[in-house]
């Protein structure tokens, strides 16, 4: 073991121990080294350098590195090159990551002191992706979606737009403009469109089924004929379908019993096997031979057949 003292009061010491070296103050003050670069040389032909930068902080350059980490008052910077840097700086709310360096630094990523975070970027693409499960016991939200709880609709897990419902906060609207509601013992799961909305079902793009506000209900023809291209309900009408109703059983319409049911057609009813009527009112009969065979018209007081 060696020993080099240095100050008349035995202020530093420097010990070697084989393996070692140890400098030691021995009045309890500070160990100043007055250098701009240290250098730890193991004796291979790399080494590890710290090198104070001034203002711009402490760089580290472990063993090999061509590009150093920075450790300054506003963080730590991964260097990758002049304009590839990786940060992680401290703020006053918060912790973030940056990536670039001068004009085009981005923030990637924040934390804040109050629990939340922040994810953006220069460009749509997804910056975070998960493998696996994703697990919240709050809400979900970013760009127009909003999903989760709502104080104003509890105890219901909603969809909605984040527009209405952007936290978990009690907002009015979460109750009536909800796209999509469920209770959590499902026995309730609820649909919405909003006042004076409506709900649609597509095909390829095209509207086939679309209930309106008030409760109206329209089915869409065959083929690619769109419900919203078609006429809008008439007053009072709850549904109308273009193309064939197929009943295994029976049909009641406009009343809750056979006796006092009503069915209005404006064209054609056509049927292949046989049906009986209580009461049957045709209001717009011809009244001269229509020429068509097997086309009732009205002769006067007389009901006839047209024989063609």
């Amino acid at each position: 073991m060696g020993r080099l003292i240095i100050g008349e009061g035995f202020e530093v010491t420097i010990t070697t121990t084989g393996s070692k070296m140890v400098v030691q103050d021995q009045d309890g003050g500070k160990l100043a080294i007055s250098s701009s670069t240290m250098i730890f040389d193991s004796g291979s032909a790399s080494e590890t350098k710290m090198v104070n930068d001034g203002n711009k902080g402490i760089k580290f350059f472990p063993k090999g590195a061509v590009f150093p980490t920075v450790i300054s008052s506003s963080g730590i910077i991964f260097e990758k090159g002049s304009s590839k840097e990786r940060a992680m700086e401290a703020r006053e709310d918060g912790i973030r990551m940056i990536s670039g360096s001068g004009a085009g630094r981005t923030k990637l990523f924040k934390m804040k002191d109050d629990g939340t975070t922040e994810t953006k970027g220069a460009t749509s693409q997804s910056i975070v992706n998960f493998e696996g499960a994703l697990s919240a016991s709050g809400y979900v939200k970013c760009k127009n979606f909003f999903m989760g709880h709502n104080y104003g609709f509890a105890p219901y897990g909603i969809i909605a737009h984040s527009d209405i419902v952007p936290s978990e906060t009690i907002t009015g609207d979460a109750a009536t403009k909800f796209v999509l509601a469920f209770h959590p013992n499902a026995t309730n799961t609820m649909v919405n469109t909003g006042p004076n909305g409506s709900l649609s079902f597509m095909e390829g793009g095209t509207v086939k089924i679309k209930m309106d506000h008030d409760g109206g209900l329209q089915i869409g023809g065959p083929g690619s004929t769109s419900v919203a291209t078609s006429k809008a309900l008439k007053a009072g009408h709850k549904l109308e379908v273009e193309g064939h109703i197929t009943s295994s059983g029976k049909l009641i319409i406009g009343a809750t019993t056979q006796s006092s049911a009503e069915i209005t057609v404006e064209g054609d009813i056509s049927g292949s096997g046989t049906g009986s009527f209580g009461n049957l009112s045709l209001d717009n009969i011809p009244t001269s031979d229509p020429g068509v065979a097997g086309r009732l018209w009205r002769s006067g007081t007389d009901l006839k057949i047209s024989i063609g």
